[in-house]
């Protein structure tokens, strides 16, 4: 190419002044020349599918990265081959001296080494030096990569699904890394203002932006095990040197990227493991549905033919921490406890020398896990954060007076209950035997989204709670007219029972529970002519004896788009239940009520329930129920748990 521009040049005839005047672009020209001229590959073939995976291109070539401004080119987002010039031009610009360039080359580490694989004039050498990328990573020092998985954290059913972030672990040569290990972490840009029901919209719709953010670990770690009392559970990854190497490289190319999220499939599970996808050539996020949890992609990961899950180890919350304490302490000890809390700080100030140091320390926990619960609940109650801050000096100061102490001989660090990786898969299709009212006999069939209501297996340290999005169950049953009918019963767009939010083992606290829900439903399993379009929000409370016992009592109102059989638009209802959780089996023991004050009417209908672990993935679940009026529902159903 560079002899065939020089025979053209001698082809034109330039004036001397229109020579002159061309010079520069001719001297560029032949500048570029020799280099753009080699082995500079077409945007085809297996290069234009890394180019187009870096890049986050799908098929039709637009980027599901959202800014502009994090591409080179004008029209980067939607024209991969103009990024791709653009790209090249600019690595040719850094080649001959214009070193302007060097900062837009160190945000695409990832893209160089793509291009130094497949271009014979781009080298290691040639690259520009990075200082804040080779700080900031380390990207020599990386041994391996972690899937972290955090629990659900209480007060906020939403999270119950979990959230995963990837953790980078440094050589111990690496001053100070080990314990500050870089951790990369996906969310969305959420205010504070953003309630719940807000959240969830939101969520739904693709109202928020999202990004990746990087921090050490000790803050993530601290974050989620003491401020959100979340279990982290985690996983090594077996990834080869030059896959470590391109999710260090890609992860900080990220850090300027910006998505949308979407809470049932373009979340924190998807964009995270994405990453190692993109690396590995591996399929991490399949599903049968539009939807992605946390936990099918650790399932995903964990059974995939490439084995990518090296080990598993488990890192307690301060609550589940809080929890071995308090059960390692005598009778007397919790007498003492308790009392302190009950006792305003002059009495206080007396109790704390009559302790012990195990005491001592499960209040000092006690106190920060109150403090925590006002972070989470975005409380700014001044008053009642300076009065738990004085107890905790109390306390402070009286473990000051006494020598050094060592808990070893009296306590052990929990141990994890169950693998998260032995819960069952996140959707469940159910289906069986009922009788309702009137003596009617179906075929029951229901189908949900993700399985997380009460006599679900919960994760291992999450409280019992209930949160659906997206359920359908239907009743297909004979009919005189034309042989079948299919009655619909229940279309769930979301479900929640916030039922015990309190994390502590005992009844002293002052929680509350709350509930809402939204979609088309029947009043209740016995009905047959009481369904309608419903928003359904309630508040109470619950109690929580032991792990396996549990008492919830929830009231509210419920607004219905349409009168149905004896009740009107408006009823006032009551949700009460005992919740028993044993081995490899739930029971719920129900008592509701609804009464409408406008039409005189009440219904009230006791009820029992059971699910049973069969086997893996596969459970039994019986149900009876009875109102006051001698109507009555029996149900049988068998469910299959799957991804």
């Amino acid at each position: 190419m560079y002899s065939s521009s020089l025979r053209q040049l001698k082809k034109l005839k330039f004036s001397k002044g229109r020579a002159f005047k061309a010079l520069p672009f001719i001297l560029c020209a032949l500048s570029i020349a020799p280099a753009y001229g080699q082995n500079i590959p077409s945007l085809e073939g297996e290069f234009k599918s890394q180019w187009y995976n870096l890049n986050h291109y799908n098929a039709r070539g637009t980027s599901g990265i959202r800014n502009d401004d994090f591409f080179i080119a004008p029209d980067g987002r939607e024209n991969p081959r103009s990024e791709y010039e653009h790209f090249i031009k600019t690595l040719l610009h850094y080649k001959q001296g214009n070193k302007d360039v060097a900062q837009t080359l160190c945000n695409f580490p990832a893209r160089m080494t793509l291009m130094q694989e497949n271009l014979n004039w781009f080298s290691q050498n040639d690259r520009p030096s990075c200082p804040e990328y080779e700080q900031a990573q380390k990207p020599d020092q990386i041994k391996s990569i972690s899937l972290i998985f955090a629990s659900g954290y209480f007060d906020n059913p939403s999270s119950y699904y979990g959230h995963t972030l990837l953790r980078f672990n440094y050589d111990d040569s690496v001053l100070n890394q080990k314990t500050l290990n870089s951790s990369l972490n996906y969310g969305a840009n959420i205010t504070d203002q953003d309630g719940t029901l807000v959240y969830i919209l939101k969520g739904l719709f693709g109202g928020y932006s999202a990004r990746y953010v990087t921090n050490n670990d000790f803050i993530h770690s601290h974050r989620y095990t003491n401020a959100q009392l979340r279990d982290l559970w985690e996983y090594e990854l077996n990834l080869t040197p030059k896959q470590l190497h391109f999710v260090s490289e890609h992860s900080w190319e990220l850090k300027n990227a910006e998505f949308k999220y979407y809470f049932m499939n373009d979340n924190c599970a998807h964009r995270v493991i994405n990453i190692v996808e993109r690396a590995t050539g591996e399929d991490l996020t399949k599903s049968h549905g539009f939807w992605l949890m946390p936990l099918q992609v650790l399932q995903e990961t964990e059974k995939n033919e490439a084995k990518l899950i090296r080990s598993e180890s488990y890192n307690p919350s301060l609550k589940s921490t809080f929890s071995a304490r308090y059960d390692a302490l005598s009778d007397n000890e919790r007498r003492q406890f308790l009392s302190f809390l009950s006792e305003d700080t002059t009495v206080q100030r007396k109790l704390a020398p009559q302790m012990s140091e195990d005491v001592l320390l499960l209040l000092i926990e006690q106190l920060d896990i109150q403090i925590a619960k006002l972070s989470i609940k975005k409380t700014s109650d001044r008053n009642l954060k300076n009065a738990l801050n004085a107890q905790r000096r109390i306390i402070l100061f009286e473990l000051l007076k006494r020598p050094a102490y060592s808990e070893k001989d009296r306590f052990t660090p929990p141990a994890p209950k169950a693998s998260v990786l032995d819960m069952p898969s996140v959707s469940v299709l159910r289906t069986g035997y009922i009788r309702r009212a009137d003596e009617i006999d179906a075929l029951n069939i229901h189908y949900q989204v993700a399985n997380n209501d009460l006599l679900d297996r919960r994760q291992p340290g999450q409280e019992k709670s209930r949160f659906i999005m997206g359920a359908v169950n239907l009743d297909i049953r004979e009919s005189n007219q034309s042989g079948g009918r299919v009655d619909v019963r229940e279309v769930t767009v979301f479900d929640i029972a916030n039922l015990n939010t309190n994390p502590l083992p005992m009844t002293h606290t002052g929680e509350y529970s709350w509930g809402i829900k939204f979609g088309y439903s029947h009043r209740n399993e016995i009905c047959t002519a009481c369904g309608s379009v419903s928003l359904e929000g309630k508040g109470g409370k619950a109690i929580r004896f032991n792990d396996h016992i549990m008492a919830y009592s929830l009231n509210g109102v419920r607004l219905n788009h349409r009168k149905t059989r004896d009740f009107g638009y408006t009823q006032i209802v009551s949700e009460n239940g005992l919740a028993i959780d044993a081995a490899n089996a739930r029971f719920d023991l129900s008592f509701d009520a609804t009464y409408d004050p406008f039409m005189g009417e009440d219904e009230f209908i006791a009820g029992a329930e059971v699910g049973l672990d069969v086997g893996k993935g596969v459970e039994a679940r019986f149900g009876a129920a009875k109102n006051f009026d001698g109507d009555n529902m029996i149900s049988a159903r068998i469910g299959y748990h799957f991804n």
